[in-house]
């Protein structure tokens, strides 16, 4: 009798659904927030699901709408899944080196996509071109950022340094294109990355004659590597909302599969192409951080993607709670994890996330900020209920 009873629980345990992928909805909070979505207008769209698809509430679901930063829960779905690894800076010495550590030549160093880079990264590099011998160079530190093309923001700003970045976009930058820790960006990010390496080896007694530089320079062996961190970058993109990492990280895609110098224009259809084939999704984008009103999505489409992403633990953990990022001013439940989304020159107020096993998007077009915030909010509010 005890070996039945016990097989019997194992049976109900191993059939009984979870309760993420059991979460259903009540009729009367179903009402509720497709009353409230409506609320926010013509020009807006929603759906709410369980994990399985099933649909619990919906408002014109299967409408493209302008995403505003949402844009970036698709471009961290495709670098999480079609980047073959994280991005990676080197050092390469572009010269001879002699016996008593005078290296006729360039220190180069080459960027590969790490919006992270910091003087953690740099001192690991500085310490490879120490190790390699270096005392002495008769050119200069040159900073090489040519896997990307040269603008510096997005094509809201027509590629140009865009005030609402929080930074400048380039294959090769520190702190986002600063020259020293904390300092203000500049308008050559390689230059001004190069420039902060030459302070570095200068301040570990290695003697460079001549100012640094910027270049595309022919790939060598480097003497170091260092990789970035993919899963902070991807955190960094979605909790923050960082739209340097989102535009680095979707031209260094374009990159990867083009073989040509990474673009806006090309991350978007990178973007495209490895959701397209591995979410079966089917946005329309024209940048990688949402920044116009081009990149545009189904409230469908979106929550397709956060509930087969989600299983990844590295997008998982990317998305911010309640509380966090950009939700921290927001009356959004701990219990959720969402992403926000804002374009104030088209007038979008977007949020998608998870709350108890309910997977949801609006996508609000025309509505006031202010007002289509409260409302998102509480619809979460009512998702996050048991």
């Amino acid at each position: 009798m005890f070996r039945f009873v016990s097989l019997l629980l194992v049976l109900v345990v191993l059939v009984a659904p979870t309760s993420a992928s059991a979460a259903g909805l009540s009729r009367k909070d179903a009402a509720k927030v497709e009353r409230l979505a409506r609320s926010l207008g013509a020009r807006s769209g929603f759906v709410v699901t369980d994990t399985k698809g099933r649909t619990l509430a919906a408002v014109r679901p299967g409408t493209r709408r302008t995403m505003g930063s949402v844009t970036k829960l698709f471009t961290s779905s495709a670098v999480l899944l079609g980047l073959s690894g994280p991005p990676r800076t080197s050092v390469e010495l572009a010269g001879t080196l002699a016996p008593d550590g005078m290296l006729t030549g360039d220190i180069v160093l080459r960027g590969g996509g790490d919006a992270g880079l910091d003087d953690v990264g740099l001192t690991r590099l500085r310490d490879a071109v120490l190790a390699a011998g270096v005392r002495r160079i008769s050119g200069r530190v040159v900073g090489d950022g040519s896997r990307f093309d040269g603008a510096i923001g997005g094509p809201a700003t027509g590629g140009a340094f865009d005030l609402e970045f929080d930074g400048a976009v380039g294959a090769l930058t520190f702190e986002h294109g600063r020259a020293a820790p904390g300092g203000p960006f500049q308008l050559d990010p390689a230059a001004a990355a190069a420039a902060r390496f030459d302070d570095l080896l200068e301040l570990a007694g290695v003697v460079i004659p001549n100012a640094p530089a910027s270049g595309a320079r022919p790939a060598i062996a480097p003497v170091g590597i260092v990789d970035g961190d993919l899963k902070a970058l991807v955190k960094a993109m979605n909790t923050d909302s960082s739209a340097v990492t989102a535009e680095t990280l979707g031209k260094l895609l374009a990159a990867e599969r083009t073989g040509a110098p990474g673009t806006t224009a090309a991350a978007a259809d990178a973007i495209e192409a490895v959701v397209g084939a591995r979410l079966k999704v089917r946005p329309v984008l024209a940048d990688s951080a949402g920044f116009v009103a081009g990149s545009q999505a189904t409230p469908r489409d979106v929550t397709r993607l956060l509930r087969q992403m989600d299983r990844r633990p590295s997008f998982r953990a990317s998305l911010a709670r309640g509380g966090t990022g950009t939700l921290r001013d927001r009356a959004v439940p701990s219990t959720c994890r969402a992403k926000t989304g804002t374009l104030r020159s088209a007038k979008v107020t977007a949020l998608a996330g998870i709350c108890r096993g309910r997977v949801f998007a609006i996508l609000a077009v025309g509505a006031n900020t202010d007002r289509a915030r409260r409302v998102q909010d509480e619809i979460a509010s009512v998702l996050a209920r048991h």
